[in-house]
């Protein structure tokens, strides 16, 4: 090779690889860059640590420092968009990478393959446990989808929330709009459950329940409520008593479903956040009313019992940084005014 080239081509990788480094994303052929370098040895492991070479199965990109950052000991690969992966993250098992990146990646062109390029990850794994604490393990993909906890519970209506009491209120007092919008004979009643894989489900039939951590994250917002009502015809979209089964036919229902809901949007979300925002509003004065009446019975009863109230700790003067000094308050009247 020409010698001149060599300076050339040295220099342009220099190039590449400080810009690539700058990068808080990165495309796959930039990753594959990455993780080319590092096998040279022109990158260390712990540079490579701190890159997002890696995606899961929702399209998140994922560094090897991220991933400790979550606490997630285990790692394995699936397709991309896979059901179960999807569950397995949501309820922080593991995480699940893009069998299809990480070949791409990690070197799945070479021989050997896509497990070639798993075996690459782990030495690179290894590599950098050397130098950094990092707990990673690979792990089969059926033995991390075995513990995927299944239960979804209906919460007793007496447990409710005030907040979510009303939320739920509200959204069954619109099932005869989106059950008509989206051309279904029978309305379903709204419920409220507890899950640690799905956001929603229902029995086909008769009832759809919403998780309740889901169920606060979206009843604030327009575009939460927006999320909320896609789920919600998600879940007309399971009939016939099927509420698990997403083949051709469920999916070309939520299509359609899909596009009416998103028609009922600006309709209800504006009147659902105003009108929610309002009650949740007096949820909250009703439940300070409530802790107040506890304070006062328990200082009447620590009165008859003959015990002195609690004095409220004086409050604190606020200490304005780099404020000017003051100026002395004269103690004697000047002699002329």
């Amino acid at each position: 090779m020409c010698p001149v080239w060599k300076r050339i081509l040295s220099d342009l990788r220099s190039r590449s690889k400080r810009r690539v480094i700058a990068k808080k994303r990165l495309n796959a052929t930039e990753a594959r860059f990455v993780v080319e370098q590092w096998a040279e040895g022109s990158l260390t492991a712990a540079e490579v640590y701190r890159m997002p070479i890696l995606r899961d199965t929702n399209g998140k990109q994922w560094s090897l420092e991220s991933i400790g950052r979550s606490g997630r000991g285990t790692y394995t690969l699936d397709d991309r968009e896979s059901i179960r992966a999807d569950k397995a993250m949501h309820a922080g098992l593991g995480i699940v990478l893009d069998s299809a990146h990480v070949s791409s990646t990690l070197g799945g062109y070479l021989a050997g393959g896509p497990a070639a390029a798993a075996d690459r990850l782990d030495r690179l794994i290894a590599d950098v446990s050397r130098i950094v604490p990092l707990e990673l393990k690979r792990v089969r993909r059926e033995e991390l989808y075995a513990k995927i906890e299944l239960t979804m519970d209906l919460v007793a209506e007496a447990d409710y929330k005030p907040s979510e009491r009303e939320a739920i209120v509200m959204l069954n007092s619109m099932q005869w709009q989106i059950a008509h919008r989206l051309g279904v004979a029978k309305r379903r009643r709204v419920l409220l459950g507890r899950s640690e894989t799905a956001y929603a489900w229902t029995d086909a039939n008769s009832w759809i329940a919403i998780d309740r951590r889901y169920l606060a994250k979206c009843v604030r917002t327009t575009s939460g409520f927006a999320s909320l009502l896609l789920t919600i015809a998600h879940e007309y979209a399971h009939t016939g008593g099927d509420p698990l089964t997403h083949d051709g036919g469920f999916y070309e229902r939520f299509h359609t479903f899909a596009h009416k809901a998103a028609e009922l949007v600006d309709q209800l979300a504006r009147s659902f956040a105003w009108r929610i925002s309002k009650k949740l509003t007096k949820a909250d004065e009703r439940e300070r009313a409530a802790r107040a009446r506890v304070q006062k019975v328990a200082a009447e009863i620590d009165a008859i019992d003959g015990v002195e109230p609690a004095k409220p700790k004086p409050a604190r003067r606020k200490q304005v940084r780099n404020a000017p000094p003051r100026k002395a308050v004269p103690t004697t009247l000047p002699l002329f005014l």
